[in-house]
């Protein structure tokens, strides 16, 4: 691992995967920059929100949102419900447009290293009998990907309440990030392929925000 700093590690995560259709990219971006991070960043619990993307050769959109949390019940307050429920008619318009939204609420097991500007998501969901992730197989996963990559500064593991678990790989770039997606999806093959459903995605980051910048 390259990075030379060392960030806290929050106890919980809100981790959200979303598609956009080209012709609604520029409406949402301006959304999540201008409007809806910031709302999100106003309750209690939430300390940091970082976006991410990833533009198809058609324009399209693949998106990854980060919330850092003080605890998973953050997403349970009455402010989060409250917010959820009555959403701005900006929100309200966005959330017609969105594909292949996935929500995952997390906790942090672990933090190493900084932050990038490119990021690599390893979703790992257990199979419907139940089956967790092996964690020697993770412990591989994670070890292997740093150790054949260049430019990975930093790392996460979290895990969910039902056994889902979080890989993240922090990038200097997205084009880094672009191979150590390679090689994580390469892995993955080799080591996890019957162990329940695997997603490796990478994307760059748009914005950055936490409780001291977004009022």
């Amino acid at each position: 691992m390259n990075g030379n700093t060392t960030i806290s590690s929050p106890p919980a995560m809100l981790a959200i995967w979303n598609g956009v259709p080209a012709d609604h990219a520029d409406d949402f971006l301006a959304w999540v920059t201008q409007e809806h991070m910031a709302e999100r960043l106003s309750l209690p619990g939430f300390r940091r929100g970082r976006s991410f993307v990833r533009e198809s050769s058609a324009g399209a959109l693949s998106c990854f949102t980060l919330y850092e949390l003080d605890e998973r019940e953050a997403c349970e307050s009455s402010d989060y419900r409250t917010a959820v429920t009555r959403p701005s008619p900006w929100t309200n318009r966005v959330g017609t447009i969105m594909t292949d939204r996935q929500r995952h609420v997390l906790d942090v097991i672990s933090r190493q290293g900084g932050d990038g500007n490119g990021i690599v998501t390893v979703l790992m969901t257990p199979s419907r009998e139940g089956r967790r992730m092996p964690d020697a197989s993770l412990h591989v996963l994670h070890q292997g990907v740093q150790q054949r990559c260049e430019g990975v500064l930093g790392s996460w593991l979290a895990e969910g309440p039902e056994g889902d678990k979080l890989l993240l790989f922090e990038a200097a770039d997205a084009e880094t990030a672009h191979v150590v997606e390679r090689s994580a999806a390469q892995m993955v093959d080799d080591v996890l392929s019957s162990i329940g459903s695997v997603d490796v995605a990478s994307f760059r980051l748009v914005q950055d925000l936490d409780v001291s910048t977004s009022t």
